[in-house]
């Protein structure tokens, strides 16, 4: 059966579009909401994002300024500006071992550094003196100049410097300072920490993950790291944790390079940024993520919280309305339909209640226009009605005039019978004489 609007009650065309008008708030607040849900959850994640990029930079900072003073410390040691007076790079090690390889193996159990401790002394412009952690072939003598900028810009200017470099064993945090005899620079003497550090130092929760990446050109560089697992053209370097790395996407790596990047995909926050060696050219790429799936249900609880209390709030006003638009609408008219059928009936006798014809409404107008038709109707019957009792009352007034008539008639004719009779009669006895 097709559908036409005009066919319905007048209680089924008004709450229809009422009903439309609250279903279509109520959509449209769920999109409202939805749309606001979303970008809280983006904005809380990329203030989250914020404060562990200034915390990752910072513990970048620090380490490197730890490692700066910790070179700083064995550059100023009498024993090594001594040590820097010999002429080449054997007399200059043999003199560092003498004196310093007890105090250093003191302060490697004093300070809680152990075997993590690395001193590395280098001889101007760049060649290797001593690396304190190994023995043997490796400990110095090999030329640095092919691959170690910072030491070449330090024998350049003199000047200290501190902070991330690219070289054949990947990302190192160097802290490098001068060594000067006499007033002369003569070389300098670094401190440097593995990337690792800066894991243990940001002290990540278990929703958070910090992974570092080198592109194809630094990856040609960091020869020890060929053999690791790839990400698209990325070399993975380390992880604060371990995991899947097929989650981490080589286009956010890419589009970190230039600068911070940060995107929300699904329960995830990702952020990814360049490594900044110390001259500030990019080393690689640093991918961090956090697991937001807490503040996605935060938000989808307090969203469906909110949907919950509108959608209650809709249903009372759609049955106050109803219950409103009853009373107010609904009611008089099916009174108005009850003393209708009445008259349909001949009842005329139907009241219309006071409260109805008192309103100064629609209602009350119409009340007060069919208490008046009720009247006049009243007066019309009254009026046939008297009409109807006179004009039988003149009939019968005639047809008692007729009767008498018809009694006289019959009276007359009898009386000409009894004259015709006596004429006969008459008429005869004068035959007769």
């Amino acid at each position: 059966m097709k559908f036409n609007y005009k066919d319905l009650n007048i209680r089924s065309k008004l709450i229809i579009p009422i009903l439309a008008v609250m279903i279509l708030i109520l959509v449209t607040l769920m999109l409202v909401f939805n749309r606001i849900s979303t970008r809280k959850i983006r904005q809380t994640a990329f203030d989250d994002s914020e404060i562990n990029y200034t915390i990752i930079n910072n513990s970048l900072e620090r380490i490197s300024k730890k490692a700066l003073l910790l070179a700083s410390n064995y550059a100023s040691m009498e024993q090594v500006t001594d040590a820097y007076r010999a002429d080449d790079a054997q007399g200059i090690r043999d003199s560092l071992k003498r004196s310093l390889t007890g105090q250093i193996n003191t302060f490697k159990s004093n300070s809680g550094i152990g075997d993590a401790l690395r001193i590395h002394f280098h001889k101007q412009p760049a060649q290797s003196v001593w690396r304190i952690w190994r023995t043997g072939e490796g400990e110095g003598g090999d030329d640095l100049s092919s691959f170690r900028n910072s030491v070449l810009a330090i024998s350049k200017t003199h000047q200290p410097v501190h902070g991330i470099e690219l070289g054949k064993g990947g990302l190192v945090i160097r802290g490098i300072a001068p060594i000067f005899v006499d007033g002369e620079y003569k070389g300098s003497v670094e401190s440097f920490f593995n990337v690792d550090d800066l894991y243990k130092q940001t002290a990540f929760d278990e929703t958070q993950n910090l992974s570092c990446f080198l592109d194809k050109n630094s990856a040609s560089i960091a020869w020890s790291l060929q053999k690791n697992e790839k990400v698209g053209e990325y070399t993975f370097v380390s992880q604060a944790k371990e995991s899947d790395l097929d989650k981490v996407n080589p286009e956010l790596l890419k589009a970190g390079e230039n600068g911070k990047y940060f995107e929300v995909r699904g329960n995830r926050a990702i952020t990814t940024f360049p490594v900044l060696d110390f001259e500030g050219n990019k080393a690689g790429v640093f991918y961090y993520e956090k697991d937001i799936s807490d503040v996605v249900n935060n938000y989808n609880q307090l969203f469906q919280l909110i949907i919950t209390v509108f959608v209650v709030v809709i249903v009372v006003i759609f049955l106050f309305i109803f219950f409103i638009t009853s009373s107010a609408i609904f009611k008089p008219l099916n009174a108005f339909k009850d003393i209708f059928n009445k008259i349909a009936k001949g009842d005329l006798t139907a009241n219309i209640d006071y409260k109805l014809i008192s309103k100064k409404d629609e209602i009350g107008i119409l009340g007060q226009s069919l208490e008046e038709m009720v009247k006049v109707l009243k007066k019309i019957v009254t009026s046939i009605t008297y009409s109807a009792d006179h004009i039988a009352s003149a009939s019968g007034q005639v047809s008692s005039g007729s009767q008498q008539l018809s009694q006289g008639a019959n009276e007359q004719a009898s009386s000409a019978e009894e004259v015709s009779s006596s004429m006969e009669e008459m008429a005869s006895n004068i035959q007769q004489n």
